[in-house]
């Protein structure tokens, strides 16, 4: 593929990712698009075949996009609890620099209604879950957190507040910085956690 066509269908999947925070992902449709970017619907229609695709396309770039993000991390770090703060942080900037990226793939409720996006969306975390889920358990194993509780709940309880922080900041308008936020968040979990000659 040219790198004409690669601009061109960032550029459509970035004008469905708006579509979808500001109006839902109803509003997403090749005649909205066409307006949206400027382009007639048939060119749409050289790129992608369907709204499904589209929204396909946006999911595949997120997961390339987090694939590349935990080689990168397991590369550059050994430590367990380094690789999942890093992480942890990673989801924050990523949303606070890309605020409608943000709405679109922490919505799974978007994606519920179509058997291959609910699948590729459910792959997805799966794969974050097995990297965040492995490091936990890398933490216990080396006395760095706490052996006592199951490392699916600790999973758990440092990942659901992060989601919803994320839903906070997006309710209200961004009116808070994430990135402080989550910071707070995860030193107030690592609390929890964390043997205590290891705070």
């Amino acid at each position: 593929m040219n790198a004409e066509n690669i601009t061109r269908k960032k550029q459509i999947r970035t004008a469905a990712i708006d579509l979808i925070a500001e109006k839902g992902i109803q509003n997403v449709t090749m005649k909205n698009l066409s307006r949206l970017i400027g382009i007639s619907e048939p060119a749409i229609y050289r790129y992608y075949n369907s709204k499904y695709d589209i929204l396909y396309g946006i999911l595949d770039s997120f997961e390339e996009y987090s694939i590349g993000k935990i080689k990168a991390i397991q590369k550059q770090m050994n430590h367990p609890l380094q690789q999942m703060e890093a992480f942890f942080m990673n989801r924050c900037q990523l949303c606070q620099g890309a605020p409608n990226v943000a709405k679109v793939v922490f919505s799974e409720e978007y994606f519920q209604h179509d058997e291959r996006l609910a699948e590729k969306m459910s792959s997805i975390m799966h794969q974050h879950g097995t990297f965040f889920y492995s490091a936990i358990q890398n933490c216990q194993k080396q006395g760095i957190f706490r052996s006592d509780i199951d490392a699916k709940i600790v999973f758990q309880i440092i990942i659901g507040p992060l989601r919803l922080l994320i839903k906070q900041w997006g309710l209200e308008q961004h009116r808070f910085s994430l990135l402080e936020a989550a910071r707070k968040l995860w030193e107030s979990e690592m609390k929890l956690f964390l043997v205590s000659h290891n705070r």
